[in-house]
């Protein structure tokens, strides 16, 4: 198949840079090395046919495939050979998106990004879902669930978060990924806890600590600790609370680390 160019001067900006963006990241130096204003993508021809629809979404533009055209380009990309290739550019370059916004999303960009990622929400399914699969992806699903817990936390998308932090964290044996599974098994806390499934968020934050133990991550064990009394103050057993609070702020005096204005606030309510 002989595709054809698309004068990107007729595609508005916001679009252009999006298409660049994932074009060159996904499709590789083919697509980079064509310069900054053409993709050999046939987006307005396929959009004249009725086969990509065209909308515009908060002001941002975006293409979507018909399913019937979604179906052909898989099956033409498995007869290529080319199909792990690719998916594997599109999960690192959604892995790539989703832990920059991860720090983003407790600052005073949260909207922004709350936003980009809302947008890109099947998109990064689609990920998910390949990734948690892939026989060789189990470092990147564990990476995934956690950079997008606070999104999933955020948007109040609890169950699918648990579901995909489940998946992930299926994947590998209980010591195996450390660093990036303590994160999932953190995200997935958090996301149980939301739920109101004490119990469970306590399964999961008590495996977090156990790494957090074994390679000595002191912030995180406070952290932990901080999160333990927190369900415990939740559950009305506040001198267990107390205790906790008091070994999470001397542990953070010793790191130099002192509680947040938010975390001081909450220790000091206690009875």
């Amino acid at each position: 198949m002989v595709l054809s160019r698309i004068d990107l001067d007729a595609v508005p900006h916001c679009a252009s840079n999006l298409l660049l963006q994932i074009g060159a990241s996904i499709a590789g130096p083919v697509v980079s090395s064509l310069g900054h204003r053409r993709l050999p993508i046939p987006v307005t021809s396929l959009v004249d046919k009725s086969l990509v629809v065209y909308e515009e979404r908060e002001g941002e533009a975006r293409y979507r495939l018909l399913e019937t055209m979604r179906q052909y380009g898989r099956d033409r990309l498995a007869e290529s050979g080319e199909s792990d290739t690719v998916w594997r550019r599109h999960r690192d370059y959604f892995l790539a998106l989703s832990e920059e916004a991860e720090p983003k999303l407790t600052n005073s960009e949260q909207a922004e990004w709350l936003q980009r990622l809302k947008a890109e929400h099947e998109n990064l399914r689609a990920v998910l879902d390949w990734s948690v699969s892939d026989e060789g992806s189990a470092e990147e699903a564990l990476r995934l669930s956690g950079a997008l817990s606070q999104f999933w936390c955020l948007r109040g998308h609890l169950s699918e978060g648990r579901k995909w932090c489940d998946r992930a964290l299926s994947k590998t044996g209980d010591q195996a990924r450390m660093q990036e599974r303590k994160k999932a098994l953190n995200g997935a806390g958090g996301l149980a806890w939301m739920q109101g499934d004490y119990a469970a968020a306590r399964a999961y934050l008590k495996e977090s600590l156990t790494i957090k133990r074994e390679i000595k991550d002191q912030w995180g064990i406070a952290h932990s600790l901080e999160a333990f009394a927190s369900l415990a103050a939740k559950e009305s057993d506040t001198e267990r609370a107390a205790a906790l609070w008091g070994a999470a702020e001397a542990l953070r005096e010793e790191i130099g680390a002192p509680l947040s204005p938010t975390d001081r606030e909450q220790y000091n309510s206690l009875p």
